[in-house]
């Protein structure tokens, strides 16, 4: 398995194209990253060959792909986290009115 960063934007002709280009762009980035992992299953052992090192780009965690269940569990805590703001917000303001 290879870095999901590999590999090239699609090039289509904004003209040509039957979607709307995502705002933030591709996360391809127009060339090979040497990080990689394969797996080989072995007498009941999974044996494990890996680079851990990435090229030609930065970790950026907002680029990596989340099923829908982690975007949910991601959605759901921010929420919870946005409640927790407001609430102390409130009784911030409404110590400052007192």
């Amino acid at each position: 398995m290879l870095c999901h960063r590999t590999g090239y934007e699609n090039g289509v002709d904004i003209l040509q194209r039957k979607r709307l280009i995502k705002q933030k762009g591709s996360c391809k980035i127009n060339g090979t990253c040497t990080a990689y992992i394969i797996t080989k299953e072995m007498d009941g052992k999974i044996n494990a060959h890996y680079s851990s090192t990435h090229f030609g780009h930065q970790l950026d965690v907002g680029l990596l792909p989340l099923s829908k269940d982690d975007k949910n569990l991601i959605v759901s805590k921010c929420k919870v986290h946005l409640k927790k703001i407001i609430v102390s917000q409130k009784l911030c303001y409404s110590q400052i009115r007192l």
